[in-house]
């Protein structure tokens, strides 16, 4: 994962705290709204982290979160007409890869054991119930987010297809 760097000069003494827990983009704006003070009028996706921040919140008390890959429309390269979505645990990043016929399950790793993401346990037998419970998570996730990526089913979880439920 990339590392969320945020520094609130009213908190001077949590300067080089590290957080362990996930974030992702969609944590942003109301991290902001938080520091600022402020709630927002409406329903927002993603968590507030200023009480990360501040030391006043432990973790989020979710299990990760969402990462996406739009596809590459440039011929020729690397992921053309493909796109890839993940779910990031404190521990494993699960993702998943597709096309217009649905995603498939593509790579795991231990983050903990492996940083530089240099072994894939997707196919690991020791792994499965890690990667079905990573692809639950994120099955959840694309449907809370209505995401347009057709996911294909797997590990006991159906199918997830946005354009199908309408």
């Amino acid at each position: 994962g990339v590392p969320l760097i945020v520094f609130d000069p009213r908190q001077p003494d949590r300067a080089g705290s590290v957080i362990d827990e996930p974030t992702c983009t969609e944590d942003l704006f109301p991290t902001f709204l938080g520091l600022a003070g402020l709630q927002p009028r409406d329903q927002l996706p993603g968590r507030d982290l200023s009480g990360l921040v501040a030391g006043s919140q432990g973790d989020l008390s979710r299990p990760g979160v969402l990462l996406e890959f739009v596809a590459e429309l440039r011929e020729r390269q690397p992921f053309y007409d493909e796109v890839w979505r993940g779910f990031r645990s404190r521990r494993f990043k699960y993702t998943v890869k597709g096309d217009k016929n649905g995603a498939q399950p593509w790579q795991l790793f231990d983050l903990e054991t492996d940083p530089y993401e240099m072994t894939n346990l997707v196919d690991d037998p020791a792994h499965r119930d890690t990667v079905a419970e990573h692809h639950k998570w994120l099955r959840q996730r694309m449907e809370e987010t209505l995401d347009p990526l057709a996911l294909a089913p797997a590990f006991g979880q159906s199918s997830w297809n946005r354009w199908q439920q309408e």
